[in-house]
């Protein structure tokens, strides 16, 4: 595969020895399809992401496996180590992903939250994530079947199933406002015509009560020369990142630059 790594073949009982039978107190993090444990396999620490053993779990697995693998040589990225295929379900490895993942900082445990995620780190997560897009030489990933929360995918998505460049763009667009506003992308208990972070954003921004939208960590931790302008580009970009016309959004190039002038402008300006 081109772009890829090469991925190691892991037993299934090594697996087992390595994540104590998974043990449910191994558990880094549970979602609707999969399980992330943690534990040590060859002397190193490592997290393996567990599907649950049904039928519908298969392609979702392939998926990961296929972008997993590809994304891996981005090195800000969490490497796929090798999977284990004796499973009825595949099983994937990866480097430890660390104590605390994003949506633990942002949503997860009190102790988790206790450690504030400040405006100079989530800037420097936005850049990092602007810098992996569409693999090399393609121009849109087709038939893939990719899932999430509604309001995460642009339109055309939908229309066409190509999940392109500037597909690619609204999805770090509406990563951005997560960033910037530390809310889900999707929350009932905002007003309903806000109940989608985007819609939520641009109507605090149209009525010019940008604050509003923004994290309270990032307020409480103070301001600096340049924060708010910082904080302003940085929305503006993310709305026009999830433009309806595809057409009018940036290149993720584009985005990857802004991204890596905002952070560093951040660093500059509060260090002064």
């Amino acid at each position: 595969m081109e772009n890829a790594i090469l991925c190691v073949a892991f037993s299934a009982i090594e697996l087992e020895k390595a994540m104590n039978n998974y043990d449910p107190l191994e558990t880094a993090d549970h979602r609707f399809r999969y399980k992330l444990y943690e534990g040590f396999l060859q002397g190193k620490p490592v997290s393996v992401k567990k599907f649950k053993d049904d039928d519908e779990q298969y392609e979702y697995c392939f998926n990961d496996i296929v972008y997993a693998s590809k994304m891996s040589v981005q090195k800000r990225f969490v490497k796929l180590l090798g999977c284990c295929l004796e499973t009825r379900i595949p099983i994937l490895v990866f480097e430890y992903v660390g104590e605390w993942t994003l949506s633990d900082c942002l949503w997860g445990s009190e102790e988790a939250r206790c450690r504030p995620l400040l405006w100079i780190p989530r800037s420097k997560i936005a850049m990092d994530m602007a810098n992996a897009a569409i693999p090399e030489g393609e121009s849109h990933v087709r038939g893939a079947t990719i899932t999430g929360t509604s309001g995460l995918f642009g339109p055309e998505y939908l229309a066409t199933g190509n999940f392109n460049e500037k597909q690619d763009v609204f999805n770090i667009g509406v990563f951005l406002l997560v960033l910037l506003s530390g809310q889900t992308v999707y929350n009932i208990s905002r007003p309903e015509e806000e109940i989608f972070l985007l819609d939520h954003v641009k109507k605090c921004m149209a009525d010019d009560r940008l604050n509003n939208a923004i994290d309270s960590t990032i307020i409480a931790e103070g301001a600096w020369p340049g924060k708010e302008q910082q904080l302003q580009a940085f929305a503006a970009l993310a709305l026009r990142c999830i433009s309806e016309v595809a057409e009018d959004r940036p290149s993720m190039i584009d985005v990857s630059k802004e991204l890596r002038k905002m952070h560093r402008s951040a660093i500059s300006c509060r260090q002064q």
